[in-house]
């Protein structure tokens, strides 16, 4: 196909619109519909997109890409199957009305549309590692978020467990699914053996864990491993790339480890929480996170908030292996230099380090959280005076001198007079230890820092941003209760972060309307 930019579409005197009644168009223009129609639908970029289609114009044109963003968008803000999709487009005005569609004769979609669109987008990220998607997310953003006039100097950060939508399997039933899935495999293509015909039945791995008592389970484990290790010698070469091979390959290396005597199954423990967890969905990662259990993955959400406005700026899927601290990472690093503006970034502790904390320090960005990883110990080393040009300490918290004090592989430490430290009403809170002829502190540099930054969190600065950050926690909320983000059935990384993708602008277009409702009716 060749790709076809979309011009706007003049509204001629049969489009439908005009046949709507004077009070049907007042409730249309009051609706979210005028709202996406006009700053929404105009600011899809379509020109990334380009690289998807043929140049060749001669050939067959492609559905206006900001149609399909479109589409994809609405899909996410209503809950609509793709079938339920294409019906609102061609029999619902606000939907075309949404789209700049209502002047076409024909709705430029059909029952291929959006898949062929979601194939696109994967295999050119396959191929690049190029996310069509957040690009387009990232310049709807910059629109909206220049309509709504966001001040992007505060920020704050969470991250919510995704389920993988799969049932959760033991091992046994990961080894039996997986055999079966190839064994099914090799049957359709004409290669069938004993082997493959044993686990091809439904029943007859699937359901082999309710027949078993516990004391046969490792014996039947075993059967299934010399079973996989055949059949994946069996495998013939056309087959070696495809999905249920890579599978029966992982779950051996996942189930097994090589010995002096070959092959034999690892401990539970041994048991590696990227292990594939089911050949069904085989991104998805074992994780335990504040007592629960979760396969799948792990999504991270930047939201600009300001005073009652607020925009999600930044998104991210991974394994739910991934951790809050190296999504932290991830954003300092791809922030840009704020050229003197101060920006704060609200989270939680398990996001920030005091690594973290210098490292924004040196872009100008100051981070705000209640908790470092690791935990703090009060604030008492914070209270030794530092000399800048020695870096050493002088004082104590008591303000008695060291009598000798130095700096070095990362410690600051200094001897103290034994006599007035044992005198001295701090005492009992020194992490100071006694020798035989004086007393002793040291700490390292990270304790300090902690100390330091435990200091700050007392004042009124920071328990105003701890009550800002608490607001993104409704957000996992939202995303679950009317996104069904743990119901995304999309097979991949790729797909679910795509996926994940249409819902963030879908939230970001449904504040752009409350917004516009507010101060309409601020206005009149």
């Amino acid at each position: 196909m060749a790709f076809r930019k979309n011009e706007t579409q003049q509204m001629n005197m049969s489009d439908p619109i005009y046949g709507l009644t004077e009070r049907e168009l007042r409730v249309l223009r009051k609706s979210w519909a005028e709202s996406f129609a006009n700053h929404i639908f105009p600011n899809l970029a379509e020109e990334p997109f380009s690289v998807l289609y043929s140049t060749n114009e001669a050939s067959k044109p492609n559905t206006p890409v900001n149609i399909i963003l479109g589409l994809l968008m609405l899909k996410e803000q209503f809950g609509l199957t793709d079938e339920e999709l294409m019906h609102q487009m061609m029999f619902n005005a606000q939907f075309q009305y949404a789209l700049h569609t209502s002047s076409f004769h024909e709705q430029p979609i059909n029952d291929n549309t959006l898949r062929r669109f979601r194939n696109l987008i994967c295999a050119y990220e396959d191929e690049t590692g190029i996310d069509l998607i957040k690009k387009a997310f990232d310049s709807l953003r910059d629109e909206v978020s220049s309509i709504m006039d966001i001040d992007p100097s505060l920020k704050r950060i969470d991250s919510l467990m995704i389920s993988s939508a799969c049932r959760r399997l033991s091992r046994l039933d990961i080894m039996g699914e997986t055999l079966r899935l190839a064994a099914r495999e090799l049957n359709k293509s004409g290669n069938a053996t004993q082997l493959s015909e044993k686990y091809a039945e439904d029943g007859g791995s699937r359901e082999s864990g309710y027949r078993l008592k516990r004391e046969e389970v490792p014996a039947k484990m075993e059967e299934m491993l010399r079973d996989a290790i055949a059949m994946f010698e069996a495998y013939p070469e056309e087959f070696l790339k495809s999905d249920s091979f890579t599978a029966l390959r992982r779950m051996i290396d996942d189930q097994s480890k090589m010995t002096e005597d070959g092959r034999v199954l690892k401990e539970g423990s041994e048991i590696s929480p990227e292990s594939m967890q089911t050949p069904h969905e085989q991104d998805a990662t074992f994780r335990k996170k504040a007592g629960k259990h979760n396969i799948g993955f792990v999504a991270n959400i930047v939201e600009a908030c300001g005073d009652g406005i607020n925009l999600i700026v930044d998104y991210d899927v991974q394994k739910n292996t991934y951790s809050d601290a190296k999504f932290a990472e991830d954003i300092i690093n791809g922030m840009p230099d704020s050229g003197g503006e101060t920006t704060t970034i609200t989270m939680d502790g398990a996001y920030a380090s005091t690594d973290l904390v210098d490292k924004a320090k040196a872009k100008n960005i100051e981070i705000a959280t209640m908790s470092l990883i690791g935990g703090m110990n009060g604030t008492f080393e914070a209270e030794f005076e530092i000399d800048d040009a020695e870096d050493v300490i002088v004082k104590c918290p008591a303000g008695c001198s060291p009598i000798d004090s130095k700096r070095g592989n990362g410690f600051y430490s200094a001897h103290f007079d034994d006599e007035i430290c044992a005198a001295c009403p701090l005492c009992d809170q020194c992490p100071g230890v006694f020798q035989t002829k004086s007393a002793l502190i040291k700490f390292t540099d990270a304790a300090l820092k902690k100390a330091q930054y435990a200091k700050n969190l007392g004042t009124e600065k920071y328990d105003a941003l701890a009550r800002k950050r608490n607001g993104i926690e409704g957000v996992p909320s939202v995303l679950r209760r009317k996104y069904d983000v743990d119901e995304m059935h999309d097979k991949g990384i790729e797909r679910k972060r795509h996926r994940f993708g249409f819902k963030m602008m879908a939230i970001n277009a449904g504040r752009l309307f409350g917004w516009r409702k507010k101060t309409a009716g601020a206005e009149a």
